[in-house]
């Protein structure tokens, strides 16, 4: 027996505006959470922050949806077809971007691009990360040999610039349109990534005014693929008696994120580095008329420019 939409005890009536004609019949179950979103986000007497939940709302079905439909074709026996921009190959689609996205990030800060660094940031074993470099490399998005440092070739370092400015247009989009704090928009952030058009990422970058850096100060890819070059100072590295101006906060970690925040720590937030204890202790600052002491692991995760 179909049942309604609105009570499952009650039989099935057809009913007006439930998103699709008589409401929905037992095998579109699953379907509904997305009927019923599309339907709420319509309503022309929404505000603007509760339409763009139901927006990011959808896009966590899709990915859900997504990663069923993947798994299905993994349990019938059915080979994905690898190749990117495929709207059947989500999760690998997903594999790959996570994989560029990781290598470029490594790279750019400096650190050796190595298969154990890559295991760790996104922790997964060493012989797994061995595999997607020999395929990333067959498809031409890497330069890899073992025992070799690996290079992201000028169409892995497109795919990894474009996810990440996916990533974060949605962090600063989830906490300016939606009000989330800066310590949750990552984790958001990197399930979404994968999953929006270019013409919904157009329409962030509209809607926020074509902003230049995320939440926590990290720069913004141009829709070309140009990324700014960073030249702030880790906190660690700036002498007592300086005074300089938090630039960026590393997003790994949101539990330091927090703290932070607890302490008004945010980007564009003047400081004057007063004192630092031997042997790797704690720096004294001075924020506005508050003083604080920070780790030197604090430190480290806050970038700097140093003012005159």
């Amino acid at each position: 027996m179909i049942v309604n939409d609105d009570d499952p005890d009650k039989p099935y009536q057809k009913k007006k505006n439930l998103g699709v004609p008589g409401g929905l019949p037992p095998y579109l179950s699953f379907y509904r959470p997305f009927f019923m979103a599309l339907k709420k986000s319509s309503g022309p007497a929404e505000g603007i922050k509760t339409r763009h939940f139901h927006c990011i709302e959808l896009l966590k079905i899709v990915h859900q949806f997504s990663c069923i439909c993947t798994g299905l074709n993994v349990y019938l026996g059915k080979q994905p077809d690898n190749r990117i921009g495929n709207p059947h190959s989500a999760m690998t689609t997903q594999a790959i971007e996570d994989y560029l996205k990781v290598i470029f990030k490594l790279s750019a800060s400096g650190k050796k691009v190595s298969t154990s660094a890559i295991a760790k940031k996104l922790s997964v074993a060493q012989a797994s990360v061995t595999g997607m470099l020999k395929k990333l490399a067959e498809m031409h998005l890497i330069e890899y040999l073992p025992y070799k440092e690996i290079r992201l070739t000028e169409a892995g370092r497109k795919i990894a610039l474009e996810t990440i400015r996916h990533h974060r247009l949605l962090e600063l989009y989830l906490k300016e349109a939606m009000g989330y704090s800066w310590d949750k928009v990552h984790e958001e952030a990197e399930h979404l990534e994968h999953h929006i058009s270019e013409e919904f990422e157009e329409k962030i970058d509209e809607f926020l005014g074509r902003p230049t850096v995320d939440p926590h100060g990290a720069p913004i890819p141009t829709k070309d693929g140009h990324l700014p070059e960073e030249t702030y100072k880790p906190l660690t590295q700036v002498e007592p008696g300086t005074r300089a101006i938090i630039r960026r906060v590393s997003d790994d970690d949101p539990e330091k994120l927090r703290y932070l925040g607890k302490l008004n720590l945010y980007p564009n937030t003047e400081i004057d580095v007063l004192h630092r204890e031997p042997f790797n202790g704690p720096t004294k600052i001075k924020a506005g008329d508050q003083m604080h002491y920070l780790s030197k692991e604090l430190c480290d995760n806050i970038y700097v420019d140093e003012l005159p």
